[in-house]
Parts: C-alpha cells; structure tokens; sequence
C-alpha cells in the first residue's frame, strides 16, 4: 500500500474532477493571464503545444500555427526543462522566467507525490489519465514495423568491415556485418514471435551513415520524441490538452502544499535556475582543455603517490593496482573473508566489499590499511579518467 501511494495508485484528493473540453485550433492574439502550456516532441521535431486558462477547456496547437502564440503573464509547466526548448523551435513567445511555474519541481518540492504527471493527477485531481504507453506506443511500434518492412525490402550495400577483439585468443579480427535490409528482416522476424523493440532497435542500432540514408530515403524514423507523428491526430490532441489542463489545476494545490509545509523557498530555488539550465543544455558550457590538462597533472601526483604505497603493502612492486584480478589475489593472500562472488566466480573487488571489509572484525590491521589505500587510488583514477584525462 504505501508503495502504491508514492507512485501515485492511491488518489488522496476525494473530488472528483471532470475532464475538460479538447479544442485544436490556432491562436493568432496574445494569451492573456495564466496559462498552463505542456509540449509534445522534440525541439528538433516539436508536434504542438497545449494550453489551458480554466478548468473548462484546453486548447492544442499544431506546430504549424504555434509561432503567432504569445504567452503575456505566468506559464505553468510540467518539466520547464522540456518544454522551454521545445516552445522555443515552435516559435512561440514566452514571458521572462520569472514568470516561469513547474509542477514537476513542485511535487519534488513537496516530496509526498509521484513526478509522473499522469500519476500526480490521479493522486491530488482523482482522474485517470492514459498514459503514452496506452495511446501511443502501439502506434510508434507499428509505424516502426513498416518502416522495417520498407527497408527490408531495398537492397542495401554491405557496411564496412569492423575489428573486433576476441577476449580469450586477445586478438583483434576483421569481420563484415551484415546488410541492413538482412538485419531488418531478423527484426521483424523476432517481433513477429513478440522478441525485441523494433523501435529501440532503428534508435540504436542503425550506424550514422545508415541512418542518414534511411532519412533520405524514408523520411524520418520513428522515435519516442516524435511519436505523435504516428497516433491518430483525435487521439494526440486529446492526450495534449488533458495534460495541459491537469498541470492547470494541479498548481493551486501544489502551491498549498508548499505553503502549508513550509517547503516554497525550496521550490522557488529550483524554480530560479531552469533559465540557466536550459541555457546549459542548449548551448553547453565554457571549457578550458588548458585547464583542463593542468588539473591532470596535479591530480596525477597523488594517484602515483597512493599506487605506490598499494605496491608498498601489498608486498608486490610488479602489482597492476587497477586490475581487478591481481588485486583480488593480494586479497585472498591476506586473509580477506566475506566478499561476495560475482557472476565470474571471482570474490568482488568493488568499492561496496572493500568497505564492507574495514568493517569485518577478521580484517587485519595491514588489510585495512591496504584497502584504505586502495579506495583513495581509485577515487584518483576515476577522478582522472572521467573528467581531466578522458
């Protein structure tokens, strides 16, 4: 019962809400007063936005005629985040982001409800709403399936050949995988028997230039971002406008909530910098790769300091301290008890077992002055290989 409550199964606002009336049109006048917008796409391929000022009514707008929408006091939205980008490719002119509000980080806010709006909506408005895996996902799939079909049916040329390494002879072979239209008919066949994604297959499993040519040729590839697409017009407006309408009411209770709990600074700490991450994500972040080396040198003095001193108590000055092998053996040599076997058969190496053997009451002085260095060694290398060497 309680898990059900925090994913949002058990609705706690008795009310029952009725659903609004779903209008598509265009808006071609300045949208005065509060709104709710919700997007549906990708800011590479935006479908539309919603929007709702009562609880009467919601209206959708296409992309097409999204760009004479203008927004003149505070927007509501579900994920800011999201939506902003989107709203930007649609055209559509927005308020400054002090007049931005997110449900989403309302709720996060809150910290008792779901983030899933479908979720929220039925745990604080007492509606059930269908969820893309109910209206839309069976017409993504089978919008991928015929593309397959299409594909498998064009003769493609062979990719170029690939080398792989071969872990047990450790050394690396020329292969030639196989045409795309022979890959895309083992696809169908395996969903045919219900195996597989055909739509994660064509987002990930097709290589650049393939993919470039499959666009070429057939337009683009069906993708969760631009699902709506593929549904049937009737149904992709009906589920937009119903989340622009449920992010509409769901704000004033929010905005309770908060209160009551004491939690609105919170909220409005996040709520201040989506303007700034928006920005990040969109256009990335100043980086200095001179910086950037000279971190590397400075972080490398200390993992050199702490491998040696892995060598010096472990007893061996050959050792390859990033191997998980070798250290597993020094490990044993030890007397270290208590580790758990991974799917290899080897006794874990992991940062949780070598914690967990600083605690064992087995774990000698010398081990746990081993571990001790060892963790630090690898808190180095990882800060090295992710951010300054890699």
């Amino acid at each position: 019962a309680v898990r059900d409550y925090l994913d949002g199964k058990i609705p706690v606002w008795q009310e029952r809400h009725g659903c609004p009336e779903i209008v598509k049109g265009s808006a071609t006048e300045r949208i005065r007063g509060h709104a709710a917008v919700d997007t549906e796409g990708h800011r590479s391929d935006p479908w539309c936005l919603s929007y709702c000022k009562d609880e009467g009514a919601a209206f959708v707008i296409l992309a097409a005629d999204a760009k004479d929408v203008a927004f003149s006091k505070t927007v509501i939205m579900h994920n800011a985040k999201h939506d902003i980008p989107v709203l930007k490719a649609l055209g559509a002119q927005l308020p400054p982001p002090y007049n931005w509000e997110d449900t989403m980080l309302q709720a996060h806010a809150v910290g008792e409800h779901p983030y899933n709006l479908k979720a929220l909506g039925y745990r604080l408005l007492n509606v059930k709403m269908d969820g893309f895996e109910r209206l839309v996902a069976p017409h993504l799939r089978e919008a991928s399936l015929e593309l397959l079909s299409e594909i498998a049916a064009e003769v493609w040329p062979p990719p170029p050949t690939e080398f792989q390494f071969n872990k047990k002879t450790k050394l690396w072979y020329e292969t030639q995988p196989q045409p795309l239209h022979k890959r895309a008919w083992q696809v169908l066949r395996r969903a045919e028997k219900g195996v597989g994604d055909p739509v994660e297959w064509l987002g990930t499993k097709l290589s650049p230039a393939e993919k470039t040519g499959v666009i070429e040729q057939f337009g683009r590839i069906p993708r969760l971002w631009n699902a709506m697409n593929y549904a049937p017009e009737a149904v992709a407006v009906q589920y937009a406008g119903l989340d622009a309408w449920a992010t509409f009411m769901l704000w004033p209770i929010l905005h309770k909530e908060l209160a009551r709990l004491g939690r609105s600074e919170a909220y409005q700490h996040d709520r201040r910098i989506v303007d700034a991450v928006v920005e990040m994500e969109s256009r990335g972040m100043p980086f200095s790769s001179e910086k950037c080396a000279a971190l590397d040198v400075e972080f490398e003095v200390p993992e050199r300091k702490t491998e040696r001193r892995v060598k010096l108590l472990a007893g061996d000055k050959h050792l390859n301290a990033r191997s998980p092998q070798q250290i597993d053996k020094v490990l044993q040599r030890m007397g270290a008890v208590g580790r758990k076997i991974t799917p290899s058969g080897n006794e874990s190496t992991d940062e949780k077992n070598l914690k967990a053997l600083l605690e064992h009451r087995k774990t000698s002085s010398e081990l746990a002055a081993l571990v001790v260095e060892l963790l630090e060694f690898r808190g180095w290398t990882k800060l090295r290989s992710t951010y300054t060497k890699g």
